[in-house]
């Protein structure tokens, strides 16, 4: 389909933005371009991306389904989404693993109860 011009000049500023590594102003206008377009898969997948190189995951899965939702047969953005899961579940496990550790190996319980029964013992 086609881009109308203002379009394809904006998306054109905004990849301008991330190739500078500007990536807080890129998505400003990225986002105003989604003000614009809120049912742009294209938007929305650049968005996530954006999202990711800032260190906002959970937020570049929500665009990312959002893209998904609306272009089903993107293969490539499945991956991208199955990546991105991996990679917070990853984080998750090795700050669990993390916090086990200093903890004595002991997972910390966050049930007062379950404090005092175990300083009773």
């Amino acid at each position: 389909h086609l881009i109308p011009a203002c379009l394809r000049l904006s998306i054109a500023r905004v990849n301008q933005h991330f190739k500078n590594r500007d990536f807080e102003l890129a998505l400003v206008e990225l986002n105003n371009l989604i003000a614009f377009y809120p049912n742009s898969p294209k938007l929305l997948k650049m968005k996530g991306t954006l999202l990711v190189k800032t260190g906002n995951r959970e937020l570049a899965m929500k665009s990312w389904q959002r893209a998904l939702d609306l272009s089903p047969s993107d293969l490539a953005l499945k991956t991208s989404i199955n990546n991105l899961n991996e990679r917070i579940l990853a984080e998750k496990n090795a700050r669990s693993s993390n916090s086990q550790n200093a903890a004595g190996g002991l997972p910390q319980p966050t049930d007062p109860e379950a404090l005092l029964d175990r300083a009773a013992h």
